[in-house]
């Protein structure tokens, strides 16, 4: 179990970084790699200098960016540093003033108006080089990076380090021509050249384990007939590799894991944001309760911007002594803002054309403050 959690929870494991636990994870490999690949569909990678589970979740959620990225460009330059790594080999050494016009060369396509001028350009660029290295995908022998930012003409030495070959998903088919997350959803599940229920097997464990909630909003979904007709292979399965309990309601699932035990991301967070999202929802909560905003059949409840900000407001005005100096201070448009990009990544909540979806996870996870001034979850 706490193999699998560490293949779940990390983007690879590398021999060089920590071989005892590159050794304990391939030993364990037999216990659970059948399980990987007909339940989850995941594909596992092996050899001298690394282990590596392909994490291919059912649905892009807005949580799985990388967390280190601010904007789409950071994202471009991934893709331009990987095309420079391609063409040098393992243990080779370039500078920085050899990257930057690469990059600019492959970004010139997709962003042509790219330089390096402006502080924030070389601070994208900055941000990502981190990224790599945090990765190993390259390693700084001379210099830092971060002095980019300020001064264009530092000079930064790095070596290749080869790992950057098993970054990137290798597509069996062409993606050049797609826009959008849900173009790479259809044409993976037309490639598999496998039946539905396969499909749906895959779907509902790879949601269960990488996502907070697996809702529905109609009761003939095939998620949760699937869930419901299955409860007792899927809780088997998953508390085989993970550990937990699935939990299922009417309108969506969750698998828990243990009490006292977590790994990787988990809500709530010892965090400001956090507490302020569990304040939130337990406002929210007593006034749907109180019918002041309307609940659909599967419990969820729309509300305009301007009542959810209303409501984020009032809570403000209750809790904001025992929340920290950022949070009292910080404009409430930003903290809107904040508190939805947040709750959202937890799907407590989504955004839509018709206003801000409350999910039922904003009902189950409360949270208020004790008279100790400790926080109090529901």
């Amino acid at each position: 179990m706490d193999e699998f959690r560490v293949l779940l929870g990390q983007f690879w494991i590398l021999r060089e970084q920590d071989a005892a636990l590159y050794h304990r994870v391939k030993r364990a490999l037999p216990t659970f790699q059948k399980i990987l690949g007909e339940q989850f569909g995941w594909k596992l990678f092996i050899n001298e200098k690394l282990i590596k589970l392909e994490k291919i979740p059912a649905h892009a959620e807005p949580s799985m960016g990388i967390e280190a990225f601010d904007a789409p460009s950071d994202y471009c330059l991934l893709c331009a540093l990987l095309i420079f790594l391609e063409d040098r080999d393992e243990g080779e050494r370039f500078l920085l003033s050899e990257l930057t016009p690469s990059v600019l060369a492959y970004l010139q396509p997709v962003l042509s108006d790219w330089n390096w001028e402006t502080f924030s350009s070389r601070k994208s660029l900055v941000r990502v080089l981190c990224y790599a290295e945090s990765l190993s995908l390259i390693k700084t022998r001379d210099g830092t990076s971060e002095n980019f930012s300020s001064d264009q003409s530092q000079e930064v030495l790095y070596e290749n380090t080869g790992l950057s070959r098993w970054f990137s998903v290798s597509f069996s088919y062409d993606i050049s021509g797609f826009s959008c997350t849900t173009d790479f959803e259809k044409e993976g599940a037309e490639n598999l050249n496998q039946d539905r229920g396969v499909l749906r097997t895959h779907r509902v464990y790879r949601q269960l384990a990488l996502s907070p909630a697996v809702y529905w909003e109609q009761p003939d979904d095939p998620v949760y007939a699937y869930i419901k007709n299955q409860r007792g292979w899927v809780q088997r399965y998953l508390d085989q590799t993970i550990g937990g309990n699935l939990q299922i309601y009417k309108n969506g699932a969750y698998f828990v894991l243990n009490e006292d035990e977590s790994f990787g991301m988990s809500y709530p967070e010892d965090r400001m944001l956090s507490d302020i999202a569990l304040n939130l929802s337990a406002r929210l909560r007593s006034v749907i309760l109180e019918n002041e905003y309307p609940r659909a059949m599967n419990d969820f409840v729309v509300l305009s911007l301007h009542d959810f900000t209303q409501e984020l407001q009032k809570c403000r005005t209750q809790y904001s002594a025992l929340w920290g100096k950022q949070y009292r201070e910080i404009s409430l448009e930003k903290l809107t803002e904040e508190i939805l990009t947040y709750m959202e990544s937890w799907m407590l909540l989504s955004r839509r054309e018709e206003g801000i979806a409350l999910l039922p996870a904003a009902g189950k996870m409360t949270g208020n403050y004790r008279e100790s001034n400790e926080t109090e979850e529901v």
